[in-house]
């Protein structure tokens, strides 16, 4: 009687590549994202308190007076510290209080960004902790980006089934 072999099939792995590209795309800015704040020192906490309160609502309505909205101030930190001094070879002393507020403020208007600047600190800012641009929307660029790195992506795939001949 015969036997039937079992058919055997080989499985040949077709050769693959992996492969990555980006893409990157420049565009002016068109606002910019600054926190500032206050700072003051007291005697008491309510004291330091009620005065960075005071101080705040100037530099607000400094912010407001820049045509900056409501919607594009944010308190962005809160705090209120002990201070204390620290005598050689003896116990430390309680000095006062210090309290700090901060706001982030969203300048959609770029050409106001330096009047916006100038008049917070007129108003009592003393402390201003960084400027960052960006866009109010940026899903137009980061499209734009994408689409260049998937055709920088098909262009280096053409490439290498072109110089491979796969």
């Amino acid at each position: 009687q015969a036997q039937t072999m079992p058919d055997i099939q080989a499985l040949v792995a077709a050769p693959t590549f992996s492969l990555s590209a980006s893409g990157e795309v420049r565009i002016a800015p068109d606002m910019a994202t600054i926190t500032t704040g206050v700072q003051t020192q007291a005697a008491t906490a309510q004291e330091a308190m009620a005065q960075n309160r005071a101080q705040m609502n100037q530099v607000i309505a400094a912010l407001r007076r820049q045509g900056i909205e409501e919607r594009d101030i944010q308190t962005s930190g809160l705090n209120l510290n002990a201070v204390y001094d620290y005598p050689q070879n003896e116990q430390p002393r309680l000095r006062g209080y210090q309290a700090s507020n901060q706001v982030t403020i969203r300048v959609r208007d770029l050409d106001n960004l330096g009047r916006s600047i100038d008049a917070v600190v007129a108003a009592g800012a003393n402390q201003i902790n960084g400027i960052a641009f960006g866009l109010s929307d940026p899903r137009a660029a980061e499209d734009q980006a994408r689409r260049a790195a998937v055709q920088a992506l098909q262009a280096k795939a053409q490439l290498y089934a072109d110089a491979t001949g796969l």
